[in-house]
């Protein structure tokens, strides 16, 4: 998977998720991957964060450096379609 490193104009992604429901799943999947380990470390311009919600659906929430923000829903997504959003979110020059 590539992600954009340079020229990069996301400045954060929030995680929102659930530590058990079903519907997050796949982004708990994510984030047990060295892949996700090795984006963050990639991508140090990039703020990370995460939050536990329970029984809440997951979202991700994009801010990039103009102010804009971006809400998507990862409910029931499996870690592949996880990723290829934040591929999307990264390479998007909002």
């Amino acid at each position: 998977m590539s992600f954009v490193q340079s020229g990069n104009r996301l400045k954060s992604l929030k995680f929102r998720f659930c530590d058990w429901g079903g519907s997050s799943k796949g982004i708990r999947e994510v984030f047990a991957s060295d892949e996700f380990y090795s984006l963050v470390n990639k991508n140090e311009q990039t703020n990370f964060n995460f939050n536990l919600k329970r029984n809440k659906h997951p979202v991700i929430t994009a801010e990039f450096l103009n102010g804009f923000k971006k809400d998507i829903c990862v409910k029931n997504k499996d870690s592949e379609n996880i990723y290829e959003i934040m591929r999307d979110l990264f390479n998007q020059s909002k």
